[in-house]
């Protein structure tokens, strides 16, 4: 009634814009209209908060209460929660900073029974978050193992990661043993391209990628090797290439010159990618990785059916190292090449200590890198340090590798730079 009265007492004095009785018309139903359309909305907004009030509904629960019941040890709460319709988003909630899901929690935790943890898998493997991993990529069955739970468990855990990881590779095209999103074009293709394209100028790539061997890198249980950055496995491809080349050399004049006969032992491996390529070329040889790298990580070459491939976490620092590795490498009796591919400071000199010690060792291959640190390094290269550059500074470490290789009798060492190897650090060492 305002706004009409209003309106209605504007005319008088505007006389321009209310000119005559049809605009005056016009804005009074206008402002009619405006009314109802108020009226509506106010009787809206009051049935609305009339039905909120009949019919609401209790605050959701935060997404993390299973993680909090679990970390308490609540088990009257954590089966409560299970029971509950949320049941599935609460499993599927992971923590900030280590990406921990509440399976993970349980399975780690001996204050959450196993009736618990079962009744976590009831819901299905992927529900439960059987084939999730955290940061450091392991899955509830690692910490289950970890933590020293019932074998019975572990077994069963594992059982819902295979089904968990079979039905997400079905799905997205993920690996069938991590459950891991596979690239839609691997790395190794990439650098095909640019080989069969003539774009590629590294010769031991160049070799590599022309030899049928090289697609057996391509199978989807190696896709570990696939992941690294293109940068790095074409860095990373040179470096294992030009060891593998090495090797090919040094075994021409032996008594066993098929290297499908002999064993390699590749000191800090890595991803493993020099093993891979051994595989590749040489399927009867035998390959020992040795690395403190997490298995989750490695490819998976028995799932490729690359068995001879092998892997041991082993500390190659540990004083009781050669000890163990020459115990593995007498029960496979083979002839032993020893690979040190970029070892740090005293690693390289572990892996000299490995090929005088270990009888079954005839060939050692290096390509030194950093030096050993000042305190504990020989004193011929403290004087190198104090004096010399850079350059000459490895030079002298690289002389005293070589000169501790031919300590041994019957050794014969030759030292080469390989200049398609992409780093910096480009001299390889062979003794034989």
């Amino acid at each position: 009634q305002a706004i009409l009265a209003q309106a209605t007492s504007m005319a008088p004095s505007h006389p321009r814009v209310w000119s005559d009785h049809r605009s005056r018309r016009h804005v009074v139903v206008a402002a009619a209209l405006l009314l109802e359309v108020c009226a509506v909305v106010g009787l809206l907004c009051t049935f609305s908060a009339g039905v909120g009030s009949c019919f609401a509904t209790p605050a959701v629960l935060d997404s993390s209460a299973l993680h909090v019941a679990v970390a308490q040890g609540d088990e009257a709460l954590v089966a409560e929660l299970l029971s509950g319709r949320d049941a599935r988003a609460f499993l599927q909630h992971r923590t900030p900073k280590t990406h921990r899901t509440p399976l993970m929690e349980a399975a780690a935790m001996g204050s959450i029974s196993e009736d618990l943890i079962d009744s976590m898998l009831q819901l299905g493997p992927v529900a439960s978050g059987a084939g999730l991993r955290c940061c450091v990529n392991m899955t509830a069955a690692d910490y289950a193992e970890r933590h020293h739970r019932s074998d019975g468990l572990i077994r069963r855990l594992r059982a819902y990661e295979a089904r968990a990881h079979a039905g997400r590779a079905e799905v997205c095209g993920a690996c069938s043993v991590c459950g891991k999103e596979l690239l839609r074009r691997p790395r190794l293709v990439l650098l095909a391209e640019r080989c069969f394209q003539g774009k590629e100028e590294n010769q031991l790539i160049v070799r590599f990628l022309r030899n049928r061997a090289a697609m057996n890198l391509l199978r989807l249980e190696l896709h570990a090797l696939n992941d690294m950055k293109r940068k790095c496995l074409h860095k990373e491809l040179s470096e294992s290439l030009a060891m593998v080349d090495a090797l090919e050399h040094a075994v021409c004049n032996d008594s066993v010159p098929d290297l499908n006969a002999w064993h390699v032992i590749d000191l800090g491996s890595g991803r493993s990618l020099t093993c891979g390529v051994l595989a590749s070329k040489y399927p009867g040889m035998r390959v020992m990785a040795v690395d403190l790298y997490p298995e989750t990580r490695l490819p998976h070459y028995h799932a490729a059916g690359m068995s001879e491939v092998t892997y041991r976490r082993l500390d190659i620092r540990s004083p009781s190292f050669v000890e163990t590795l020459a115990r593995e490498i007498e029960q496979l009796g083979r002839p032993t090449a020893v690979f040190g591919m970029h070892l740090c400071g005293h690693l390289s000199e572990s892996a000299v200590e490995a090929f005088h010690h270990i009888p079954q060792a005839r060939v050692c291959i290096l390509c030194p890198c950093c030096l050993p640190p000042t305190d504990t390094a020989h004193p011929s290269l403290l004087l190198g340090q104090r004096r010399g550059t850079q350059a000459q500074q490895h030079a002298a470490w690289e002389a005293l590798l070589a000169e501790k290789l031919r300590s041994a009798p019957f050794v014969e060492v030759q030292s080469q730079i390989v200049t398609d190897i992409m780093s910096p650090r480009r001299t390889v060492i062979t003794a034989a």
